[in-house]
């Protein structure tokens, strides 16, 4: 997923890296793809435990913030959200809605950061480990927005 969230801000900071420009146009399949992969882990934990999750969603218990189940169930409610509307059909139906429902992919991450945060034990190398990548996305989006770029095979090249 970090890799889906990256390829673009990517390939405008590194320019000469057309490799970048070329997998931007797989986005949305890799998009399905990790959404599918969510959806399959999911589904694989409730099978494993032997829980289903109607029995645990509609238990008050189970709605406590420091639960890492609740992060994961709100990230697959939202993969599910991004999966239906990964496709022609939702991007004429949607129209200018269709880009902002895409988005919450980065609301995705975060949930994410945070269910594999309170999986652990707390401590600031778990945080660091769960939030590093958020931070990392910031920091590259916030290049790609401000037009910096880097020419990495520039001295390489012969005037």
């Amino acid at each position: 997923m970090i890799f889906i969230l990256l390829i673009r801000p990517l390939s405008q900071i590194l320019p000469e890296f057309k490799i970048l420009r070329t997998i931007t146009s797989a986005r949305r399949e890799l998009g399905i793809l990790c959404a599918s992969l969510i959806l399959g882990h999911t589904v694989g934990y409730y099978v494993k435990t032997k829980q289903f999750p109607h029995d645990l969603i509609f238990s008050p218990d189970f709605w406590q913030l420091d639960n890492f189940l609740v992060w994961g169930v709100l990230g697959s409610i939202l993969s599910i959200l991004l999966l239906i509307t990964s496709n022609n059909i939702a991007v004429k139906i949607l129209k200018g809605y269709w880009k902002k429902i895409q988005l919450s992919a980065y609301l995705l991450l975060l949930l994410s950061a945070i269910h594999i945060f309170l999986q652990k034990r707390f401590s600031v190398e778990n945080f660091f480990e769960s939030f590093g990548f958020v931070l990392l996305i910031i920091i590259i989006w916030f290049m790609a927005k401000k037009k910096i770029k880097f020419h990495i095979l520039k001295p390489f090249y012969k005037n």
